[in-house]
């Protein structure tokens, strides 16, 4: 391998292969931006970009091989025929088309991750195959084992960029990878040029023809320009017909002005130098015949110069003496080759003699002074030896000689020329063929068939807005009407003469319309969005329409010129919508209140089978909607003391298709007895056919208890009355006194049996079914029995008493006259006691509890805790659903002793979880349980005069937890203390008991 100092000294790179080189950056950067840019219009011409981009393509790597050919070996070495040129292009154009077709084609998906292995491969290749062809002989010696490791490095390092980073979607990675692949295939041509060691003979030399290094430049500068071209005029766009013209006029403007310039100055520099040889050869003919003259009449025999010259001298040396004038001024001029300049006007030493240096014009202009000097034509002697006459005829005929080779470079300049242009003119009409008339051509045929095309659609597009139903408008981008269809004119009344040059608005408005509307489709007109739009519009003739439709904005060039509207007359259609949707929401209002209300509804079809029912039925009966459906209402509901003929006066009514009411004694699901108000009304439909009965039933078990309440007192009343009926008559005043003050008695009477039977109905139960008990098996109960009995009675009736002393509290309550009598009391026992009465109360519910946590003891008033753990577990008893599970737990968290009261019931809505405790409001799950809504107000009045706090949580239908937290170190212990300090230091303790209370002012 040689030394690369060595292998250096012979790169040469001259000015014109550097313009190749960054031409050919050019092309790639000119083909990859014109590229992208078409790419990114309407989508023109990208049929056509595979064929020109594996031209460009085929270009940039033929240039790019022969000019790594030309800059890393001798020029003189270097000669390419026109078979040799021919196999590199068409090699470079086989290897792009692979390139373009692997990397784009459909049929080439598989192969496409191979794209960047393939393309490097076959650039090398031609980098190994291109210096072969250029020189005369096959390499003396080729490094194999470095070709080939540089040549596998470059295919491994193009390939995984090409397939990892070039084809990825980040733009710097690519240009990165792009600039990397690039580089390896420089170095790997440098080092197969320093691994292909060619020395060729000097017969091999002058045997090899061809192209030189200088007319391959020249070649490759063309094909450049020609390439740059052809990646400007890429794409079919018809709008861009003037770029292809004005390309293939900058083309041929450029190369016939290169041509003629080319050829001028060869000409100029021809003649020159023809000129400047026949000088040289007349200045030498001279020279020739004044030197014979002057051996001639040298001396005389006796040593004496002759008299007299002969005329042809004069002659000789007049021409002798313009033939060097008119070549000194020759050499002046920028036509002359710099060597024969040089070589003339170059200092020359003459070994042996004394006299220093001289050019060639010195010695021109000395020997025609000697000649003046020796036929006496000048007074001052000039010396000149037969030795400096022999050297300057020597170096004139070298000047003759170098003239002439140089001028005969110029015919070889005439046939680069001559070459250049008919390769020039023949690339020309491949530019013409490809880049311009076959673009154009196809261009035109797709702008044709588009424009037939077009004409097609609006022809169909025309015909569907004449007779469509819908009204189509076009306006201008100031808003005036330029056209509408004949469905317009008859929703409007008005003719379209009528009509063109007004805006929508000063025909159709309506004063009565919603400007909003109207501003909402103007700001989306400004914005150039379309938009939709529903209007009251007025016709021609005054009468009110509803106007419909969407309005489409036209933009063009950046500006709004057009608008389309498409309209319909929705009169009808409003007002359809407007009663539909008071009929729904009449519908929906209807369904709220039948499925919220708290009498139990179904629906029964014509043969009396049961279609829906409401929860409130189902919560009433215990029954589902799928047992009920199973069997007959009525008969599920019948029991021992049903009355049998209330039930068949009922079904005798029901046979008659007419509606009945009646009270009726049910039985639940699980046994328990209610009474009943039922009424059922048929239905028919528009035909006058029976459809089915609508059923109401509304639980009145409270009021029949009411009422078997109110007729034992007016008994009692009565026979007071009759007793008393002498005193009465002779007490007038007195009795009507007694009369006022028994209906304030009977109000009041009523108003606490409306606020509390549903708290005594439990333990009354629970008394009643106990002395039941005892009346029938009497004769059974040990004494044990009757013990535990009369136990579980005193319970309940202390439990009946502790509801009188709750209901009693929250009178005092809401009348701010309750007394909070607080002392240190037992807090676990008082929770344990309330669950046992629970558990007495609800046998079939199971109560857990857990205090082990809790305080032993507290600081309160225990009469109004027990009121609080009392209501708060009762109710979860009674809420607690089919899943008959309580839990209660104690725990202390920081300065709170906590009770949390948990069940798995019907729940409460998180919508109305902030107003559960506001006094006498009941949850919407709470409907056909019995209750009066003042317990929980109670509960949080109570806690918070304990200066704890309530919280509730619950999930509908799953779950309902009360949490009470009350402090260990309560503020009332420290009123207590404050207060008999107060009592025996002075006066400032009622105060403080009052702030601790809470009953201050």
């Amino acid at each position: 391998m040689p030394d690369l100092l060595t292998f250096s000294d012979r790169i040469y790179v001259d000015p014109v292969m550097l313009g190749i080189f960054l031409m050919g950056l050019a092309i790639v950067t000119v083909m990859v931006m014109t590229f992208r840019h078409n790419l990114r219009q309407a989508g023109n011409g990208i049929g056509d970009f595979p064929a020109i981009l594996t031209i460009l393509l085929g270009q940039v790597i033929f240039s790019h091989t022969l000019l790594f050919t030309l800059a890393l070996y001798p020029h003189e070495q270097i000669r390419l025929s026109e078979i040799e040129i021919a196999v590199l292009m068409l090699g470079s154009i086989c290897a792009a088309a692979v390139s373009v077709w692997l990397a784009g084609g459909r049929s080439a998906q598989r192969l496409k991750p191979y794209t960047g292995y393939c393309t490097a491969s076959m650039v090398i290749a031609l980098a190994v195959v291109s210096p072969i062809l250029a020189h005369p002989e096959l390499p003396a010696s080729v490094d194999w084992i470095t070709i080939c490791v540089s040549v596998l490095a470059v295919v491994g390092i193009n390939g995984t960029l090409h397939r990892t980073l070039l084809s990825g979607e980040n733009k710097a990675l690519a240009l990165f990878s792009l600039g990397v692949m690039t580089a390896s295939v420089v170095t790997a041509q440098y080092v197969i040029a320093q691994s292909l060691h060619f020395e060729a003979s000097e017969l091999s030399r002058l045997n090899h023809d061809g192209k030189n290094a200088f007319w391959l430049e020249v070649f490759l500068l063309i094909i450049g320009v020609l390439g740059i071209g052809l990646s400007a005029v890429m794409g079919n766009n018809p709008r861009q017909h003037w770029r292809r013209f004005a390309v293939t006029a900058v083309l041929v403007s450029m190369t016939s002005i290169a041509v003629f310039t080319a050829n001028e100055m060869s000409l100029r520099y021809s003649n020159t130098h023809f000129e400047l040889a026949r000088l040289v050869e007349s200045l030498n003919g001279n020279r020739s015949a004044l030197y014979v003259k002057y051996l001639q009449y040298e001396e005389r025999e006796d040593g004496t110069m002759r008299q007299s010259v002969p005329s042809d001298v004069f002659r000789n040396l007049e021409t002798y003496y313009e033939a060097a004038g008119r070549i000194d001024r020759l050499m002046g001029s920028s036509n002359v080759q710099d060597g024969i300049e040089t070589f003339y006007r170059e200092d020359i030493h003459h070994d042996g003699h004394d006299h220093d240096a001289v050019t060639l014009a010195d010695e021109i202009d000395r020997f025609y002074q000697f000649m003046k000097s020796e036929f006496g034509l000048q007074v001052s002697p000039v010396e000149i030896s037969d030795v400096d006459q022999i050297m300057f005829e020597r170096r004139l005929n070298e000047f003759s000689n170098l003239i002439i080779a140089t001028a005969r470079g110029a015919s070889e300049s005439q046939e680069l020329i001559r070459d250049m242009a008919l390769l020039g003119g023949f690339f020309l009409v491949l530019f013409l063929a490809l880049g311009v008339f076959l673009p154009a051509h196809r261009s035109t045929i797709q702008a044709l068939d588009a424009l037939e095309a077009e004409k097609a659609r609006i022809y169909k597009l025309a015909l569907c807005a004449e007779h469509t139903t819908k009204g189509i408008v076009l306006t201008n981008g100031r808003g005036q009407i330029t056209w509408c269809n004949d469905a317009f004119c008859d929703m409007t009344g008005y003719r379209f003469s009528e009509l063109e040059g007004y805006t929508l608005l000063q025909k159709t408005r309506n004063p009565d319309a919603d400007q909003r509307v109207i501003s909402k489709a103007f700001i989306s007109l400004r914005n150039a969005e379309p938009t939709d739009i529903e209007v009251l519009a007025l016709r021609k003739d005054g009468s009110d329409f509803w106007m419909s439709g969407s309005i489409t904005p036209v933009v063009e060039n950046g500006r709004l010129s057009k608008v389309v509207h498409v309209l319909n007359d929705v009169t009808e259609e409003r007002e359809m919508r407007d009663r539909l949707a008071t009929a729904q929401a009449e519908a929906e209002r209807l369904a709220l209140v039948v499925r919220h209300a708290s009498d139990g509804i179904a629906l029964l079809d014509a043969n009396m089978e049961l279609d829906w029912m409401n929860p409130s039925l189902e919560k009433m009966t215990g029954y589902t909607f799928e047992e009920i459906q199973e069997s007959s209402l009525h008969e599920l509901l019948r029991g021992i003391e049903t009355n049998a003929e209330d039930v068949a006066d009922m079904l005798s009514t029901v046979r008659l298709r007419e509606p009945f009411s009646g009270e009726f004694l049910a039985y639940r699901k699980d046994g328990s007895a209610y009474w009943i108000e039922a009424i059922l009304s048929p239905f028919f439909d528009e035909g006058g056919v029976f459809t089915g009965y609508i059923v109401v039933h509304r639980d009145i078990s409270e009021r029949k208890t009411l009422e078997l309440a109110l007729i034992s007192n007016r008994d009692e009343l009565a026979a007071r009355v009759e007793e008393r009926t002498q005193t009465i008559m002779n007490q007038s005043l007195e009795l009507e006194k007694a009369l006022a003050s028994e209906r304030e008695l009977n109000r009041m009477q009523t108003e606490f049996v409306s606020m509390a039977s549903h708290e005594f109905r439990t333990p009354l139960t629970i008394i009643d079914g106990i002395a039941r008990r005892l009346d029938k098996r009497a004769d059974k109960f040990t004494p044990d029995d009757v013990r535990e009995k009369a136990q579980t009675l005193r319970a309940t009736v202390k439990r009946m008493t502790m509801l009188v002393e709750r209901t009693l509290d929250a009178s005092r309550l809401s009348s701010g006259r309750i007394k909070l009598t607080p002392e240190t009391f037992k807090l676990r026992d008082l929770v344990n006691e309330v669950c046992v009465r629970q558990r007495e109360v609800a046998s079939a519910h199971t109560i857990d509890v857990d205090v082990n946590d809790y305080p032993e003891e507290l600081f309160g008033d225990a009469r109004l805790m027990d009121n609080v753990f009392t209501n708060v577990i009762s109710n979860a008893v009674k809420y607690s659903g089919e899943n008959k599970h309580v839990s209660v737990l104690g725990t202390t968290e920081g300065h709170y002793a906590v009770l949390k009261v948990r069940d798995s019931g019907i729940g409460i809505p998180k919508e109305e979880l902030p107003k559960i405790f506001q006094r006498f409001f009941r949850a919407s799950t709470s409907t056909g349980i019995p209750g009066t809504g003042i317990g929980l107000n109670l509960v949080k009045s109570l806690v918070d005069m304990h200066h704890g706090k309530v919280e509730l949580d619950s999930v509908e239908g799953e779950w309902t937890e009360f949490t009470i937290r009350l402090p260990l170190q309560s503020p009332l212990e420290t009123g207590v203390m404050m207060s008999e300090l107060d009592e025996e230091d002075g006066e400032l303790g009622g105060a403080v008991v009052q702030a601790a209370t809470g009953t201050g002012g």
